[in-house]
Order: C-alpha cells, then sequence, then structure tokens
C-alpha cells in the first residue's frame, strides 16, 4: 500500500504470515521436503509451559506444510462465523487458542496459502528457482497491493506482480496454491 503502514485486521495478519513465510522460505535448505513439516519459533518454545512438542509446533497452531491433515487452515478460517476447530488434527497445546479474528491465527492462514504456492513453484522448477521466485513475487506483489489491502488483494497483487515479472507463467502455482488455501 505505498508505505503506508497496517492498521486492518487482515492486513495485520497478513504482516504475521508474511513475517513467518519470510523466515522460513529464506532459512529453508535445497534439500528440504517441500512436503515436510515445519515450524517457527521451535527454540523459543522450548518447555513453555510444559511443551515438549516444541519442534513440531513451534508459536503457531499448526506446522506450515502442505499437508491439509496437519495443518488445515483455510481461508474460512479467518471468519469467526465460519472457523473450523478442525477436530482430531493435532494442535498446539499452548498456543492453540485465541479467535478467528486474532491476528496471529491470520497470520498462519497467510502463511499456509504462501507456503502452498511456493511449493507449487519449486515442483515446476527446482528448489533454487521456484524458492527466489517465490519471494520476489510475495515482494512485488507488496509493493503493487493496495493499502490495508484484504488477503484477496494481496493475492490478486501477486497475480499482477507474476504477469509483470513472467509474463504470467507461474499464473497456475499461484491460483492452486491460494484455491488449496
Amino acid at each position: 500500500g505505498g508505505g503506508v503502514g497496517i492498521s486492518a485486521l487482515q492486513t495485520g495478519g497478513m504482516g504475521e504470515g508474511w513475517s513467518d513465510f519470510y523466515a522460513s522460505a529464506l532459512l529453508s535448505e535445497p534439500t528440504d521436503d517441500i512436503n515436510g513439516n515445519y515450524a517457527v519459533g521451535g527454540y523459543d518454545t522450548y518447555n513453555f509451559y510444559g511443551l515438549t512438542e516444541n519442534y513440531y509446533f513451534g508459536i503457531r497452531r499448526y506446522p506450515y506444510t502442505t499437508d491439509l491433515l496437519k495443518n488445515p487452515l483455510t481461508f474460512k478460517d479467518i471468519d469467526p462465523t465460519q472457523a473450523s476447530a478442525h477436530a482430531g488434527i493435532p494442535i498446539n497445546p499452548v498456543i492453540g487458542g485465541g479467535g478467528a479474528d486474532e491476528v496471529h491465527n491470520q497470520g498462519e492462514v497467510w502463511c499456509a496459502a504462501l507456503w502452498e504456492v511456493r511449493a507449487n513453484l519449486i515442483e515446476k522448477l527446482d528448489w533454487a528457482q521456484g524458492n527466489e521466485l517465490a519471494l520476489q513475487l510475495v515482494t512485488d506483489g507488496l509493493k503493487l497491493a493496495p493499502e490495508n489491502a484484504t488477503f484477496l488483494e494481496a493475492r490478486d497483487a501477486i497475480i499482477q506482480a507474476d504477469a509483470v515479472a513472467t509474463g504470467g507463467s507461474a499464473y497456475e502455482e499461484i491460483w492452486f496454491g491460494f484455491a488449496k488455501r
């Protein structure tokens, strides 16, 4: 949004999601399984209220993964009237609370969607090219998004960034990544 700042709930949630996404993508290795489970801030939660699964959950409710049976979050989970408890899927026993309209919980949904897009790009290209393109398109999308963008406006800005940067060659990977979440 032209560097105006973040003051809306969805944009604040995306701020949380972008920070998780950038940290995870920038720290990833070429040998990492794109469909593996990745915790953010696992080191911060060691023995946090007795939590010993800190390297599975980290500081979020679910690990970041493309596996919906381990991270079931979708767009509906940012809406208090539609959010699901996702019964049967292990959730962080310490950081499992908060409502759908809580900024960190919204950020998890945004990062999960970006993680799907990244995985699709890596699958299409290879780790080096796919990871780099994902980072670049998300960054360019930040520049193209309107002030206090919604999830859908930010998604559209990433699609627009791809149209400008690659002529739309990653459109399907981006669209299917967001559609999954």
